[in-house]
Formats: C-alpha cells, structure tokens, sequence
C-alpha cells in the first residue's frame, strides 16, 4: 500500500515537476529581495524618475479600462497617446485587485519573474543544464537594461516577452504543435499593448532573425529547396508576427490614425540619435556608478556624465560579461546558437552606440525604426545576448569534459590580466579626456580607492575571478553553485537596487491630505466644471502637476506625455514634461486659458506669484486715450526689409534680418495699457516667423511684457489682437 502510494506521487505532475514549480518560485520570491526588502508596498510605488509622474498614477487611471482620459491636455485618448496601457489586461486586472501602490508593485515584480523565468525555460528547451538556465535567468531578469527602466514600467514590461515569445519559437521547432507559434503571437501582442512601441520592435530585430536562424540550421540545405525554406520561414513568421499585429491591432489602428495630428509623426535626426551612448562612458561597464548616481545613496557623487544613467545603464554584471566571452572562447564550435547570440550582441552593441559612429546615419533612413529615439535602449537586446551566452559556458563546464585544464587556466589569467589594465587605464588615465575642469574634477574624486564607486565593483570582480579559479575544481559542489548564485546576484544588486533609489511616498495612500485638493473641493466642489494649471514639475503631488492629478480626479490643461495633438501643442507651446518656455506669454493670454476652462493657476515659484498679482493689479478700465492710430504719426519707426502703404505695412525677414516697426511713448505709474491691431500672414511657412510684440525700455525688459503671435493664432485673414 505504501508503495502505491508513493509511486503515485512519483507520477503526480506535481513531482515530475518539482523543480519547475520551486524555480518558478525562487522567481517568483527574487524581484521582491532586490527590491522590496525595508519597503512598505502598500504606501511607496517602485516607480522613480517618470514612474513618479507618469508611471504610477497612469496605470492607476488605466485600470477603470477608460479609452478616454479627460483629466490631462484637456482630454486626450489614451490609446494615440502611449504609456497608459490602456488595454494591457494583466496590469487592467492586477491593479484593478489592488488600486494601490502595491498592486503596481506586485504586476512590476510579475514582470521580473516573467523575465527570469521565461528566459529559464528557453534555455532549457535549447537543452542547457538547468543550473546553467538557472544563472541565464537571474542575469537577464536583473540585467542594467531592466532594473535602470523600472521607472519606465511600459518599457519594462514590454521587454520581459522577448524570452517569452523565443520560448514558444523554440517549443514550435522541438513539438512541431502550431498551438505553440499562436501563443508566442500572443506573447507579441502583449508586448505591444504593453505599450512601448519601439520595444516590440526591438524584440521583432531579435525574434526574426532567429526564426530564420532555427529554420536555416534546422534544415539541410541538401535536402531542402530554398523555396522550402522560404516557405517556412514565411509561415512561421506570418502565425507569430501577422497574427501578433491583428491580434493588437485595436491599440495599433488608433496610433497609426492619429500620426498626421500628433507630435510624433515624423522625427528630426537630432532627435533620433538622441541618448546614444558615447565611447567616453566605456568605464561603467565594469563601474556602474562611475560617473556617478542619480539617486545618492552609498553612492555618494550626483551624476555627471553624459545624458542620464538610466538611459545610458550597460552594466550587465561582470561574471556574466566574462563568462560570454568565455562562451565565444572556448565553445563557439559546440553550437551555432552560440555564433548567433554572439551577432546579435555585436550589433546590438553597435546600434548603442548610436550617432558615436557613422553607421546610425543609415537607420535612420530605415522606416518604424526612424521613429524612435534613444538608441542606448539597445542594451536591451545587449543584455539578453550576454545572458545566453553566460549560460552556454556553465552548461558546457558542467556537462562536457572537452574543457582543457591548462588552456582554461591560461585564458582567465589572460582575461584576468586585462581586467586589471583596463581597470588600471580607467581610474589614472580617463581623468586627462575631461576638458570640463568641474567635470574632471568629480571624476578624480568619484574615482579614488576610498570611493563606494570604485572599492565595491573592485570587491565583485576580485570575488568573481576568485570564483572562476575555482570552477574548474568546485563546478559540481552544490555549495560552489549557490555561491556563485548568489556573487551574480549581488553584483547585479549593486547596480539595479541603488539606481534611481527615491521612490514616491503619495499622501493620499498613508491617508494624508493635500492642502490644494482641500482647498478646491471646499471652495469649488464641482471640480468637473473647471479646470488646473500647475506650473511646477517638483513637488508634484502638493501642486497636483500632471499625472498626479489623475489620482486625485483634477483636469489639468497640461499633462506628461510624450504624444500631444500638434495643434494643441502649438497653441499652449506646452512640452512632453507639460512645462512651457513660453508659460508667462500664456499666462497673459486670458483668451486662451478661458477657451481651456482654466479657474486656478498653481504654483509655489515666487516668480511667478510676482507676475500673476501683477496681472490682477488695476484691472480696473480707466480713461481711454488714444495713443496711436494708423501710420499718421510720424514717430513711427520701421526698419527694412517692408514695405509700406496708407493703413499698413508688410514685415519681412531675409537671411540675416528681420522687420521692426517702433512706436515710442511715456508709460505712466498705475496705468494700464491695451494695446489694439490688425494682423495676417502672407506667407505659407509663417511659423517659423513668429510676429511679436513687445513692451521694451529702461528697466522694464522681460520676457513677461512679450507677446509671440504664431501658427497656433494666426492666419491668412486679418484679426484682431
């Protein structure tokens, strides 16, 4: 009796699957380790930088499942916007559960799990050893690519399908069950209505390219006519990436729609090389925060290199580093997939560096991908490569006795030996590249022994090579395997945890009040009648600056977004951070801001509190005197290029002026001024000459007595100003 019964839990799923189920779990349990420990997830949201602003409050927002969002940019459908996933249901259903800061928490560490555990689970369908899948997983899930991003939850979210939709690729080659190429389109679907449009195509470079690779070294070409292979790549490409597309296609159609109105259509090449990764920040591969931190913690120095770290984050850990090029080494010959991991990280390295060589001038001419900016997002696919590729050398360590002694030896006091030059080279000779002498000097400071920046990478990769000195003895100690487990892991801690580490703490989920949103409700609670202008990016829950006030139910007429209407855009001059150059011209424009239903102006820039009471200082109209009419005054000045007849006259600019027309007179104490003209444009492209008018004298010069009459006012007909 108690044989069968253990037989049959032998038998059981759950035993055949045992060490599934408890990697799924160590998974599951890890991100909140690197993340969660000395948090409290109910009251603080893993969402820095963006994620304060955009991040959090709009997957909040979208879990109501809403297609229309009237609470920023006087309105705005959030599907042509991008970012607020508004159709994305796992983070619709997990945030909807939990409509706090932990439900965003919990659908964040879902997707780290989902990194870590899929790229697992393609591993071992390659075969790989499953300790060996075990270490690829934990790399990629907290590579520098992920864990810098985790305050761009779209983007993050998005790139956690790419071991996904590879896993199902790969189960489609081993099974030949086309159920599997429907759940990896499915996968892609997901990513997309994850909402990071240039994600999804990033894991198109990668998935493709791999579907032609798995056919191409699956098939003999001897036995296969190449219109076979064709055939087959096409239909496997079609059931992935076709269907993938229809199956998106409500959140696609939408965005593609809305291209010709939005700010987005087309981007300059300034813009598109924007945020690529130069030569010169080469050191925080092997010390992350040498350039320092954006969030000071143990690392002590702000960062100072070029653009930001979170966008230029290339740290990948260094055994894992090591451990590819090892791969490349030693194993290339063992497997083709080895030969295709190894390209795709090269070019994905080359596609980092962006405008750093001359090769990124022909993507930009390459259609989709012009669209996008930002071309250090490429570390993305970078990562993913060296995490594979890392694994391959710990599988066939463990699995092959091919490894020859001596040479292993001499490679890693090869490759230590580099290590320690390059080290060497970085912390006493990159000081003389700095022509910015306050730059230099925070690299000199943030560089020496005693720096967090320095002594802690120095630690890892001093216990990292220990380690890989022992490998060659240790490889099957259980004890070694937890060790160099948990080595990776704090390297990979060092970098991810401490980045961006100033989280939000929202008032409204510790049950804290806002002394503005009292103040509205009280004295206005019909707070759908009007709408807000907050002027201030800090301190942004206090001042309800946009998203915050998607938690709090406020319209806004500015909003966070990357995507605005181009003729909203143009009218209010607001930006993607809804800051405006031009607030103070806008401000003094009560036109638009009534057209825009705006009540209340929020700031707490003393500037500006100055500039409002002065608009409200003797609104009272007084007597009215004419000053000046028409051109019969000849204390007129007008300077060429114009011309001129009885009632007006024609402004014109060349290549190094432009047109002025001048009227001199004495501004009296307490009084106020209205000033009365006709005007039209005469030429098609008149926005790039914008008319202005301005009041200009002794002691009285600043931007606020300008007004700028563009594209978003003017037209071919006269009106009235």
């Amino acid at each position: 009796m108690a044989q069968s019964a253990f037989s049959f839990i032998k038998s059981s799923f759950l035993f055949k699957n045992l060490k599934y189920i408890l990697t799924f779990i160590l998974f599951l349990f890890l991100p909140y380790v690197f993340y969660g420990i000395g948090i409290n997830l109910f009251q603080i949201a893993i969402s820095p930088g963006d994620g304060v602003i955009f991040g959090f409050p709009s997957k909040i927002f979208s879990s109501d499942f809403s297609l229309w969002n009237p609470f920023i940019q006087t309105g705005t459908f959030p599907l042509k916007d991008g970012g607020f996933q508004s159709l994305y249901l796992p983070g619709i259903i997990i945030v909807k559960l939990f409509p706090n800061p932990f439900g965003y928490n919990l659908l964040l560490f879902c997707h780290y799990s989902m990194a870590g555990f899929f790229t697992f689970l393609f591993l071992r369908k390659l075969q790989l050893h499953e300790f060996a899948a075990l270490i690829g997983g934990i790399s990629f899930m907290f590579c520098g690519f992920l864990t810098a991003h985790k305050g761009h939850h779209t983007m993050l979210m998005a790139a956690t399908y790419l071991p996904v939709i590879l896993y199902f690729i790969e189960r489609y080659f081993s099974s030949k069950q086309f159920g599997s190429l429907i759940l990896a389109s499915v996968a892609f679907s997901l990513s997309i209505f994850a909402d990071y449009a240039a994600v999804s195509m990033y894991i198109g470079m990668v998935a493709f390219p791999y579907i032609i690779f798995r056919v191409l070294t699956e098939n003999d070409s001897t036995k296969n006519s190449t219109r076979n292979i064709l055939l087959t790549i096409l239909k496997i490409s079609i059931a992935v990436f076709v269907v993938g597309l229809l199956l998106a296609s409500v959140q696609i159609i939408p965005i593609i729609e809305s291209l010709k109105y939005i700010t987005r259509e087309k981007i300059s090449y300034e813009f598109f090389s924007q945020y690529s990764f130069p030569i010169k920040l080469i050191p925080i591969l092997l010390f992350p925060y040498i350039y320092g931190t954006q969030s000071p913690n143990i690392y002590t120095t702000q960062y100072f290199g070029q653009w930001n770290l979170t966008e230029m984050a290339g740290y990948m850990g260094i055994l894992p580093l090591i451990l590819a090029v090892m791969t490349i080494i030693f194993f290339r010959k063992k497997n083709y997939q080895i030969y295709f991991w190894s390209a795709i990280s090269i070019i994905g390295f080359i596609l980092v560096l962006g405008d750093s060589t001359p090769f990124y001038r022909l993507m930009y001419k390459i259609p989709i991908y012009n669209m996008f900016r930002a071309s250090a997002r490429n570390w993305f696919e970078v990562h993913f490569s060296i995490s594979i590729l890392s694994s391959f050398f710990i599988h066939f360590v463990l699995t092959s006795n091919v490894l020859n002694r001596k040479r292993y030896f001499q490679v890693i006091s090869i490759l230590f030996a580099i290590i320690v030059a390059l080290v060497g080279f970085i912390l006493i000779f990159v000081k003389d590249l700095f022509d910015n002498p306050d730059t230099r000097m925070m690299w000199i400071e943030n560089s020496q022994l005693t720096s967090s920046a320095v002594y802690i990478p120095l630690i890892l990769m001093l216990l990292s090579f220990i380690l890989l000195f022992l490998l060659f003895n240790f490889k099957n100690r259980l004890f070694f395997k937890v060790v160099l487990t948990f080595v990776i892991f704090c390297d990979l801690f060092s970098f991810g945890h401490f980045h961006d580490f100033s989280y939000p703490e929202f008032k409204l989920f510790k049950g804290e009040s806002i002394d503005i949103g009292k103040y509205l409700r009280d004295y206005d609670p019909n707070i759908n009648d009007f709408r807000i202008y907050p002027l201030n990016l800090d301190d942004y829950e206090n001042q309800l600056y946009p998203n915050v006030n998607l938690l709090y139910g406020f319209n806004t007429v500015n909003g966070y977004n990357p995507i605005w209407v181009k003729d909203f855009s143009n009218l209010t001059s607001f930006e993607t951070s809804g800051i405006s150059e031009k607030k103070y011209q806008l401000l003094g424009n009560s036109k638009i801001l009534s057209l825009l239903s705006t009540k209340y102006i929020i700031t707490k820039d003393q500037n500006d509190k100055f500039y409002l009471e002065k608009l409200v200082i003797n609104t009272e109209p007084g007597d009215s005197i004419t000053i000046a009419e028409s051109f019969k005054n000849k204390e007129w000045e007008l300077f060429s290029p114009f011309s001129i007849n009885a009632k007006s006259v024609v402004l014109k600019t060349d290549s190094e002026n432009v047109s002025l027309i001048q009227y001199p007179f004495v501004i009296q104490p307490a009084s106020n001024y209205l000033i009365k003209f006709k005007a039209r444009f005469l030429e098609e492209n008149f926005s790039d000459h914008p008319l202005i008018v301005d009041f200009i004298g002794d002691h009285y010069d600043s931007p606020e007595q300008e007004s700028y009459f563009d594209a978003g006012i003017l037209s071919d007909e006269f009106q009235e100003f």
